[in-house]
């Protein structure tokens, strides 16, 4: 059951970064978490079916989280890309 579980908490992260206000130690743990997940149970469940195979629901889910990362993480990326070529104006002091 621990596929079952990582799968939820997964699924948790991935939503909680959607909704996320942009804070970046909240984006940054969520994101090291996803990948802890991702790394040392999803992929080796999908490399090698873990302790039991896996059946096509169980595919089909970590498929459409995997694209729920990706897309997600697209967008973080476009924003952070916003945020670097943002270069404030000093306004300049029009008396005098």
């Amino acid at each position: 059951m621990q596929l079952d579980s990582a799968l939820t908490r997964l699924r948790d992260l991935v939503h909680a970064a959607e909704i996320a206000t942009g804070d970046p130690a909240v984006l940054s743990e969520n994101w090291s978490e996803i990948d802890t997940l991702l790394k040392d149970v999803i992929a080796p469940a999908l490399a090698g079916g873990g302790a039991l195979p896996l059946g096509a629901e169980k595919i089909s889910e970590v498929e459409n989280l995997v694209r729920d990362i990706a897309a997600l993480e697209q967008k973080l990326q476009l924003k952070l890309d916003a945020i670097a070529t943002f270069v404030p104006q000093k306004s300049e002091d029009t008396k005098g």
